[in-house]
């Protein structure tokens, strides 16, 4: 799984969870300009490498980091970026992992090494993100477990379905979460649906209709709500 040493340590992949790393990673890479040349390679348009005397350098017109644009930005610079994020990504898998990047001779190529086999290709995060809504779909609080633990599966779940491109709306989750609770919990739904609007309550995310009934644990509805990566649209 990922892991690190320390907090400001780069977050190092060892073949579970490739799709939080994958994340974390590319946050660090956009945050030393190097997202870029990670995602597309290094441009063919970029500007060939010149010969200059020292004062012809000192006019040369140059852009910002922000800018980037491969017909300003010299081949050598370029350059420099592919090999800094190259080791920037060494630097984040393991020695288990290593050996799969470890004659990739671009950052782009080593990226999309791991991709390919942790993440998969179209068809194949496709098949996982069926399987991701089937699995959502037969989630089933079981008796004796908490609110607690139930939501921190669905929670699991759904932010899984969103890592590999699945949609879902706060209201549907509510919707499946009052569906997916024992009947124990059957007064606290029917006191909810009759008395607040699900599209309401997931703008909300309001916990004052469970609390008294819960007991063991805080909120009914809102655990999974401020965990996930759900979208209102």
């Amino acid at each position: 799984m990922a892991s690190s040493t320390s907090a400001n340590a780069i977050p190092v992949f060892s073949g579970e969870n490739f799709d939080f790393w994958s994340i974390k990673i590319k946050t660090i890479l956009r945050a030393y300009y190097l997202w870029e040349v990670v995602e597309n390679g290094i441009p063919k348009a970029a500007a060939p490498l010149k010969e200059k005397t020292e004062a012809a350098e000192s006019t040369t017109t140059t852009t910002t980091k922000s800018e980037s644009s491969p017909t300003t930005v010299p081949m050598k610079e370029w350059q420099k970026k592919d090999a800094n994020s190259l080791a920037k990504i060494h630097l984040a898998v393991s020695d288990s992992i290593f050996p799969r990047i470890m004659n990739s001779t671009s950052a782009k190529e080593a990226w999309d090494t791991l991709q390919d086999e942790f993440k998969g290709t179209v068809k194949i995060l496709a098949i996982k993100l069926q399987t991701l809504r089937r699995d959502f779909e037969n989630l089933r609080m079981t008796e004796g477990e908490t609110i607690k633990d139930f939501s921190s599966i669905a929670i699991e779940v759904v932010n899984q379905m969103k890592s590999y491109g699945g949609n879902i709306t706060n209201q549907r989750v509510i919707e499946k979460f009052l569906i997916f609770l024992t009947e124990k919990f059957d007064s606290v739904v029917n006191i909810i649906e009759e008395t607040r609007n699900l599209s309401e309550l997931s703008e909300k995310k309001s916990n004052t209709n469970s609390k008294p009934y819960t007991g063991r644990c805080t909120p009914l509805v809102t655990p999974i709500l401020p965990h996930t990566n759900t979208s209102d649209h």
